[in-house]
């Protein structure tokens, strides 16, 4: 991929003082050169997906900062909201045939505020604020991969964003461990309140696994009191759910659906 002496002047103006400042990122001079690099070139990433689930307030994303130390993991930052009209709905693409539609369709709803001007509405996450995401360049690579996604699967499409996105964050070398990774891992915290959610994830990945949270009820209930909306209306009708869609999966998808006790997580991390 090329780059105009105009774009050289731009990044050196406003990323290279960023990069020179921070000192928690690369030597600047290095993430300079790595910045360049990956606007002409990009690798891969085309790996099953491993989900932490579970409703809110019941250790999904404590189990995500646990493996995300793996070696073989390749991480997703944040959590994972690609589903339509909420995160809860596994992705259905089948209806979008133009491409721009369907990377619009397919945008994380969290992103939509991180990098599109209404962070005002978003907590920012200190962990996240030394990478730089050119969303640009995210939008360039998906539609290029894409455009070879002609018969339209949606596993490809999945993986084409995968690729885009973990390549869009121009100073976190990903490609070093390249040849290491086994699975890509993202909290989706509320998946398994819906059966439809369930079998959309397992149509796409079948060679995917879903690690679902479950927390006492009544201590699940004091803690998400204070972070969940409409608890009261729908807080043990999900409770419910996401017990029996759990139990569900786990007869439906052999060595595919695994329970976790919250508390047994704790004491043996």
């Amino acid at each position: 991929m090329n780059y105009s002496a105009k774009y050289a002047r731009r990044l050196k103006k406003y990323s290279y003082p960023l990069i020179q400042s921070n000192p928690y990122l690369l030597s600047a001079k290095s993430s300079y050169r790595l910045l360049f690099k990956r606007r002409k070139e990009y690798n891969t990433f085309n790996y099953p997906l491993l989900v932490t689930s579970g409703l809110q307030r019941s250790g999904t994303h404590l189990l995500d900062n646990l493996l995300r130390n793996h070696h073989q993991i390749l991480s997703y930052y944040g959590e994972l909201q690609i589903g339509k009209p909420n995160k809860y709905h596994w992705p259905d693409l089948k209806d979008e045939t133009n491409l721009k539609k369907r990377f619009a369709a397919l945008l994380p709803r969290n992103m939509v505020r991180n990098y599109l001007g209404l962070r005002k509405y978003h907590k920012s996450n200190s962990a996240h604020d030394n990478f730089i995401f050119d969303f640009n360049f995210f939008r360039k690579i998906f539609l290029e991969l894409e455009k070879k996604n002609e018969n339209f699967i949606q596993r490809n499409t999945l993986n084409n964003f995968f690729t885009a996105y973990f390549n869009a964050y121009l100073n976190c070398n990903h490609s070093n461990f390249y040849n290491q990774y086994k699975y890509i891992v993202a909290p989706v915290p509320g998946l398994t309140i819906m059966k439809k959610s369930i079998e959309g994830f397992f149509k796409d990945y079948p060679d995917g696994k879903i690690f679902v949270l479950i927390r006492e009820p009544l201590i699940w209930w004091n803690s998400a009191q204070n972070h969940t909306k409409n608890l009261k209306k729908h807080g043990l009708e999900r409770y419910e759910k996401t017990l029996a869609n759990t139990r569900w999966a786990f007869e439906e998808f052999k060595n595919r659906v695994f329970a976790v006790s919250f508390d047994y997580l704790i004491k043996n991390p």
